[in-house]
């Protein structure tokens, strides 16, 4: 792999040749995507969240890279050697200009087989990433561990969790998305409110049993009725925080596995952002920052009233900067 010298002999000019270089090698929707990732991750350095030296000419693996968007921004932003894992991501769907860059390298592997192996051990990373990844973890504290174990010892884990307890956290996104003005908004039409009720919002089902069946399928089409439309799962998908009203009734409104609790098939472990700070503070980790993003969504009576509280309504997602603790500074605590 291209190794870069050390943080302070690497010229911002040099980066940024390196980064235009291989940005024009892109297709317009691949560039678009790594540019939209190197917009993210100077948003987290402009909040404080993430600096160029935790960065740059170091070593950084990405956790459950995807398509390897935010790979290849490190590498454009100057990371040295960057590992991008994925437990299911097959290289073939990864965009040939990304794969063939010296300074990626691309494993399709969950991140406690990863650190399985002895060589790993060996050979730590100065900086470990995770994007939207650990709110579909089932067993965080077996993957914290593993990121503890080839961390170095001055390196640096960065976490962003997606909050469950958002209006989108159940990523029933087919009804809810990040919108304007700093809310999640609705996505379908509102045919509760209109004359032509279930008709109004056809176009909009039909859409969603074509490019999202796990959200809405033809079991929940039959439940329709316009007579009673608060009754309706569409009505009920389509109110603010959906997912946490109709906890009563989840099975039947929110009636695919994926949007279950710990289950066999289900893709949301549901953590509070307590549990997240829990779980990163006994794998051995030290929180040093951090930082929340916040819907500007009105929180609705009623959830309060259920024992939420405002703050954790309105996280979208949470950020961690976390580094290791010495273990012989804990040694007489067990």
């Amino acid at each position: 792999m291209t190794i870069l010298p050390q943080f302070d002999l690497i010229s911002a000019e040099a980066i940024q040749n390196r980064a235009t270089a291989f940005l024009n090698t892109l297709n317009p929707a691949t560039r678009a995507d790594v540019e939209g990732k190197i917009a993210t991750l100077k948003y987290h350095e402009a909040v404080g969240c993430l600096s160029p030296k935790m960065y740059i000419g170091k070593r950084v693996l990405d956790w459950e890279a995807g398509l390897g968007g935010f790979a290849a921004a490190f590498f454009c932003l100057g990371a040295s050697e960057i590992v991008a894992i994925d437990s299911w991501v097959t290289k073939s769907a990864i965009a040939p200009e990304i794969l063939s860059c010296n300074s990626i390298e691309f494993q399709q592997i969950s991140i406690v087989n990863f650190v399985d192996d002895p060589i790993k051990l060996d050979t730590k990373f100065d900086l470990i990433f995770s994007n939207t990844v650990t709110e579909h973890i089932s067993d965080l504290p077996a993957c914290f561990d593993a990121i503890q174990k080839i961390l170095n010892t001055d390196g640096i884990y960065m976490n962003v969790h997606d909050n469950y307890y958002s209006p989108c956290g159940s990523h029933d996104h087919g009804f809810w998305f990040y919108g304007d003005a700093g809310q999640v908004v609705f996505q379908g039409v509102d045919c509760w409110d209109r004359s032509e009720k279930c008709d109004a919002s056809a176009d909009h089902r039909v859409k969603l049993l074509s490019a999202m069946p796990w959200t809405w399928n033809e079991r929940l089409e039959a439940r329709r009725d316009p007579t009673a439309c608060v009754t309706c799962p569409y009505f009920k998908r389509g109110q603010p925080w959906g997912h946490l009203k109709s906890v009563d009734d989840f099975p039947y409104d929110f009636d695919n596995k994926s949007f279950f609790t710990l289950r066999e098939g289900s893709s949301l472990n549901k953590f509070t952002t307590f549990q997240v700070r829990q779980f990163l503070v006994e794998a051995g980790f030290r929180v040093d920052k951090f930082h929340r993003n916040r819907a500007m969504n009105a929180v609705p009576d009623d959830l309060l009233e259920c024992g939420f509280s405002a703050l954790e309504l309105t996280t979208t997602t949470s950020v961690w900067i976390c580094s290791k603790v010495d273990a012989s500074a804990n040694a007489t605590a067990f």
